[in-house]
């Protein structure tokens, strides 16, 4: 995964209006993290190097953590992508600035520098190696160990990771493209 900045594209589809589901998790060595030992839990939440969180509400991890709950939001954007359509999601975040974005249907929906008014994890730097999961939290990367709760309840297609910040260029445009069929 890229470590200081990075865009996440795919095409997502959920009505599930019950369960804050993980769209994608990202998780570094074994070594880095002690979620086999977290109960995921309000007291003792689960940590992540990269997720995304939550299709009635998207949230943003960045290095942070989540009980699933909305005790420990990370970073809550507002927007929703659980109203039973096809919808195109991109998430982009720069690590020199913190700014951290998201467009929904290639429209920008959500600016951390407008939205949330501070920057997003500034200078962090996410693990070089690791592993990603789609549709499930990843909790341990080297052992596979997956988080028991808060599965994504839909459907996940072209799923893209970019090591760079794909808003200034035309590339949502063009990552938009694709061909779905319904049904």
């Amino acid at each position: 995964l890229p470590r200081s900045s990075l865009s996440v594209s795919m095409w997502l589809r959920s009505s599930d209006v019950t369960s804050s589901g993980i769209l994608v998790s990202f998780a570094g060595p074994a070594g880095g993290n002690n979620n086999s030992n977290r109960s995921g839990k309000a007291t003792d939440p689960f940590e992540y190097e990269f997720a995304l969180f939550d299709q009635r509400s998207l949230r943003i991890l960045i290095k942070d953590r989540t009980d699933g709950t909305w005790r420990i939001p990370a970073l809550d954007t507002g927007i929703s992508f659980n109203d039973g359509e096809w919808n195109h999601l991109v998430v982009t975040w720069v690590s020199v600035s913190g700014h951290t974005r998201l467009f929904k249907n290639g429209a920008s929906v959500f600016d951390s520098e407008i939205s949330g008014g501070a920057p997003y994890k500034k200078g962090e730097q996410l693990a070089a190696k690791g592993r990603i999961a789609l549709g499930q939290g990843i909790l341990q990367a080297e052992k596979l160990v997956f988080s028991p709760q808060n599965g994504f309840v839909g459907e996940i297609q072209n799923f893209r990771v970019y090591r760079r910040d794909i808003s200034k260029d035309s590339a949502i445009a063009s990552d938009m493209l694709w061909p779905f069929q319904s049904g």
